[in-house]
């Protein structure tokens, strides 16, 4: 008697009770029938039909991925020989497409493993084309409610997964004011604005019986019939006011109609209100750190920043202190043992030599406007080179696409045979997926042009009065107000991010500061004179 093992799956949950041809009971049932007509013994039951997280990220269990969890204990076990023959509704359920396809096919050459189906005749010489072909009609049937969806959003209407709290659908599937929820909107508002807190307002929802949202749910899925993040999102939507929900189709934002429930001018009050309020709690003061993103270790890990409150014997600070640090700090010896690396530095110490170092170059505003013309030449020219090669990679990825559709339709036509079809399609997807790598690198360098008109605005807004805007820069704050320490520091992180390309630092020597800009050399030859910093630089690490 063979040992048999059904699979069975369903892309998306809500279809496991919509249709009885795709429930996952009649797949299961059917599989069932043709394995006693045929004497099979079931020994196994593998079923794909919940999401799955790949990556941090929830994904259904489509017959175009080759990640499913029962997809793959399934193969596991036909290696262990656990079973003689895989018995699926149709040959769908198992796969679609060549990439969903290649493990099935890799077990059933290196094993005895059978494979029939209820509904079609399973033929191994034709597998690998009708997942292609099957790939082709999952695509197309995307493409076609895709544009379904974007067809109606762009005729006003909505499905009910998309209304707002305080909408409802008429028959035509348009928003229209439901008139049970819409008058809680407008109270939410105006208890805001006569200053009654979140909290508040929910107790009282809560209290007064207002109709919950449809789908209400709290943190960790708890059910909580009025979340604060809900009143929270209410308080925030502009839809409330502007006469129109944006909803996205298909990476295309749609305006769809709606009428406002609160006007113009509460909304507004709203969120004024919303940001006076807004506080932090004393923990959690953020400082401003000069140098944030530029700071790394000789090795090129980045570092990152932090607020330190408490002191090492557990005594709380008065004021909170900023620090740079390098996140490899806590990981174990094997995996990271830098000893060049510092692990830690104070922020006002390393700030404070960076800017020495800008202060030094910015003290000589024509040499520095030399070196940034010479570096906006550069950008250009790259620029130019960029856009020719990614003008060839376009060229080259839609004649890999039409290669691709060749083979197929050769295969499909009989004209090549399956071996060579997979193999042809496997080289075009390598070249393929080589070219799109090599395009984002390419797109991501396209900011030249961004860089060389910011280079280029730096020269012109802070080089001609330069030697006035230090003075200015480097004022005593000790009794300066609030106001005025902001505007000083957003312009000195202004400048230190147009001109500074990294900071690296090392154990027991100084930091070293790489500037965006070829320096000429008797600049960077000049003698540095920050206060707090020995022999013009301070040693970190000792």
């Amino acid at each position: 008697m063979k040992r048999a093992a059904i699979y069975a799956r369903v892309s998306v949950p809500r279809l496991q009770d919509a249709e009885e041809k795709v429930s996952i009971e009649a797949q299961v049932r059917d599989c069932e029938e043709l394995c006693r007509a045929k004497g099979y013994q079931v020994v196994a039951r593998y079923i794909d039909n919940a999401p799955y997280r790949v990556k941090g990220r929830l994904v259904d269990p489509s017959g175009t991925r080759s990640d499913r969890p029962q997809y793959l204990a399934m193969l596991e076990a036909a290696r262990r020989g656990e079973f003689d023959v895989i018995v699926a509704w149709k040959e769908d359920r198992l796969c679609r497409g060549i990439y969903s396809a290649v493990p099935l096919g890799r077990v059933l050459e290196e094993t005895k493993v059978a494979v029939e189906l209820v509904k079609e005749t399973f033929d191994p010489g034709m597998f690998f084309i009708k997942a292609a072909i099957g790939k082709i009609e999952v695509d197309n049937i995307r493409e076609r409610m895709m544009m379904g969806k974007r067809g109606r959003l762009e005729k006003g209407r909505l499905w009910a997964p998309h209304k707002r709290y305080g909408y409802a659908l008429d028959p035509e599937g348009r928003l229209c004011l439901d008139p049970e929820r819409a008058p809680w909107v407008e109270r939410m508002y105006t208890w805001y604005r006569e200053g009654v807190a979140v909290r508040e307002i929910r107790r009282r929802l809560i209290a007064q019986g207002a109709p919950p949202p449809d789908r209400p749910c709290g943190p960790k899925g708890r059910k909580d019939p009025w979340p604060l993040s809900t009143i929270h999102h209410i308080l925030t939507c502009p839809d409330y006011w502007r006469g129109y929900a944006e909803v996205r189709a298909g990476g295309k934002v749609i305006q769809v109609p709606c009428p406002p429930i609160v006007s113009r001018e509460t909304f507004e009050a709203v969120q004024a209100l919303r940001k006076e309020n807004r506080s932090h709690p004393a923990a959690l003061i953020k400082h401003d750190f000069l140098c944030q993103g530029l700071v790394y270790c000789a090795d090129g890990r980045k570092w990152a920043v932090r607020s330190i409150r408490w002191r090492r014997k557990g005594v709380l600070r008065k004021t909170p202190i900023g620090h740079y640090y390098c996140p490899g700090k806590g990981a174990a010896p094997e995996v990271y043992n830098d000893p060049d690396c510092p692990r830690t530095v104070g922020s006002k110490m390393l700030d404070d030599f960076v800017w020495g170092e800008v202060s030094r170059l910015l003290a000589n505003p024509g040499l520095v406007r030399v070196a940034l013309e010479a570096e906006i030449e550069e950008l250009q020219a790259r620029e130019a080179e960029l856009k020719r090669d990614l003008e060839r990679i376009g060229r080259e990825l839609d004649r890999l696409a039409t290669e691709r559709q060749w083979v197929i339709a050769q295969a499909r036509k009989g004209n090549i045979s399956e071996a060579d079809m997979v193999a042809q399609l496997q080289e075009v997807d390598l070249q393929l997926r080589a070219l799109a790598k090599e395009r984002e690198e390419k797109a991501a360098l396209a900011a030249y042009r961004q860089r060389a008109e910011e280079l280029a605005a730096f020269a012109e807004e802070y080089l001609s009065e330069v030697r006035e805007g230090l003075a200015w820069l480097n004022q005593d704050l000790t009794k300066a107000d609030a106001e005025t320490k902001r505007r000083v520091f957003e312009a000195k992180r202004e400048i230190v991010r147009t001109l500074v390309e990294r900071v690296i630092v090392h154990r027991g020597r100084p930091p070293e500061v790489k500037f965006a800009i070829e320096l000429p050399e008797m600049l960077s030859e000049e003698p540095l004179e920050v206060s707090g910093v020995s022999n013009g630089c301070p040693l970190i690490g000792q």
